[in-house]
């Protein structure tokens, strides 16, 4: 509004005086020098304050949240990493008995495994992979090996936290995650964390719910689905495990347990990043609204799946309630040099990239690895970019 930009152009304008007085009169003091710095500092600190503070809001709007539980992080590294190391120093300063345990699915994102492999090389934790097979025919099937892996886990060895992907990466499928974290604290699991790298902006939020369900951390990405830059994601945390969250990160700012203080501010970050979520979203209610977005995305992803699986005479890795704008469909061979073909191909006469990787019928879906980490095992899957795709529907529907 007229008020907020009069005081932004306020701002700046105090800011330039500053800066004007301490060219044109270089015989000042130190002492003065500083001051004119500090206040200028202040300024800034006011306004990025406000502005984080509105981003904040809004944000915790689009999921359901209370915005007290949402901070912002570079990305769902920082936060994955920030929670995990939360919870392994915290358990590690509080019990000298008992294990903590990570649980993973096996097809858990290379970061989050990296993360754990890391805090396990510490001696702070241990891990628990938990495997999962693909293809799925529904979400059930994924949520019952969830169950069978932790019925038949020793006492006394359930995973403390376990970490799962809202939407797996490779293979592409969307998990029940409010289901799975209900079987968990069945089962005894602490804390469950939940990564939402490819979630936000790509299918519906809502932290509510999934609170309510026993989710304790939630992570998200912007730049992926909601078109912020990079740079832009969030962190939410159940209130009371707020004073023992760390940020990754700890600043000349640390406030020693101060949740929003904390992740708030480090000294040469780039905020700009986190306030364009803001007009991010409005791009969005200004192409028709979240749920258009969404379901233009979906619709495509669905169209091209079934066009490929048609075609090619082969399967894709999940139903379609089970997947959004991304879907993985199985190659009609087994042959990696051919594979790799159509990889260079579709960059260089579609300007789509794909990501292939290896996968048996039923595996674990460790098993598989992205065209640059792993051998070619008996099929050949890809993940499609499914909405750059509209550049050649025309031509792929004749």
């Amino acid at each position: 509004n007229e008020r907020e930009r009069e005081r932004e152009r306020e701002c700046v304008c105090v800011c330039v005086w500053l800066l004007a007085l301490s060219l044109l009169f270089p015989c000042f003091s130190p002492a003065f020098m500083r001051l004119l710095f500090f206040c200028s500092a202040l300024l800034f600190e006011g306004e990025y304050q406000r502005l984080l503070g509105e981003t904040r809001a809004e944000l915790a709007r689009y999921v359901s949240a209370n915005p007290d539980d949402v901070v912002f992080v570079e990305n769902a590294s920082a936060g994955v990493n920030a929670v995990l190391r939360s919870l392994a120093l915290n358990h590690t300063s509080t019990s000298s008995t008992s294990t903590f345990t990570i649980g993973l699915f096996s097809c858990a994102y290379p970061m989050v495994t990296n993360t754990a492999d890391v805090l396990t090389h510490a001696g702070l934790t241990k891990v628990r992979r938990i495997p999962v097979e693909f293809p799925v025919t529904s979400e059930q099937d994924v949520v019952d090996d969830l169950d069978r892996a932790l019925k038949s886990t020793e006492p006394g060895s359930i995973p403390t936290v376990l970490s799962i992907s809202h939407i797996v990466s490779t293979p592409a499928v969307i998990l029940p995650v409010r289901e799975l974290t209900l079987v968990a604290k069945a089962h005894g699991v602490k804390y469950v964390l939940i990564d939402g790298a490819h979630a936000f902006g790509h299918i519906p939020i809502n932290m509510t719910d999934l609170a309510a369900a026993g989710v304790d951390y939630y992570v998200g990405n912007g730049h992926k689905w909601l078109y912020s830059p990079k740079g832009s994601a969030f962190l939410w945390t159940r209130p009371s495990l707020q004073p023992s969250t760390l940020p990754t990160v700890i600043s000349s700012d640390f406030a020693l347990y101060d949740y929003a203080r904390d992740f708030l501010y480090t000294g040469t970050r780039d905020y700009t990043a986190f306030v364009s979520v803001t007009s991010a979203l409005a791009f969005r209610d200004s192409v028709g609204g979240d749920a258009a977005v969404q379901r233009y995305m979906t619709d495509l992803s669905h169209w091209a799946t079934d066009l490929l699986v048609k075609r090619w005479g082969t399967q894709a890795a999940a139903p379609h309630e089970m997947t959004g704008a991304m879907a993985t469909v199985q190659l009609p061979t087994n042959n990696r040099t051919v594979a790799l073909g159509l990889y260079t191909w579709l960059i260089e006469t579609h300007d789509v990239q794909i990501v292939f990787f290896g996968m048996q019928r039923a595996p674990s879906c460790r098993s598989g690895s992205a065209h640059t980490r792993g051998a070619c095992s008996r099929h050949q899957h890809f993940r499609l970019p499914l909405p750059r795709l509209r550049r050649c529907r025309r031509n792929w529907s004749r």
